[in-house]
């Protein structure tokens, strides 16, 4: 009988332990766009999507977290050309006669394990990488270009 009442407080304490360091998420999106005509006529909006997710314990109303992410959209000619970057910063346009480049830069974070060989502990150790893309916009509507 002894066992069955530890077993029982224990599981009190659990639940009182999960129910006071529950969270609900409050997500935020604020979208700004910024349009303009290119000198050489051409029409380019550029979409940014803020994302701020917000961690609040139920019952204690604690913030527990926060954190800020965003997202880019590039459109060129009112929506004849679109790039959706995920969370790639937009830097350069090129307009050539037929052609649209667009070179981009993205954030990359990752974490490597590393392995101290005198006392074998393990830690983590958090990376940032910058890349640079160069993207060539092809389009493939076939039938624009069939029936002109």
């Amino acid at each position: 009988m002894k066992v069955y009442n530890t077993f029982y407080k224990l599981l009190i304490v659990f639940i009182l332990f999960v129910t006071a360091t529950s969270c609900k998420d409050e997500v935020k999106e604020i979208v700004t766009k910024k349009s303009t005509i290119l000198p050489n006529g051409m029409h380019i909006t550029i979409e940014k999507t803020d994302i701020e997710t917000t961690s609040i314990g139920i019952f204690t109303s604690t913030n527990y977290s926060r954190s800020h992410s965003f997202k880019y959209k590039a459109n060129v000619d009112e929506g004849d050309i679109t790039w959706d970057f995920g969370v790639g910063v937009p830097k350069h346009f090129l307009f050539c006669d037929e052609e649209v480049y667009i070179h981009y830069l993205n954030e990359t974070s990752y974490v490597e394990e590393v392995k101290d060989s005198l006392n074998a502990s393990i830690e983590e150790k958090r990376f940032h990488k910058i890349q640079n893309f160069y993207q060539k916009h092809i389009d493939e509507r076939y039938f624009f270009k069939l029936f002109g």
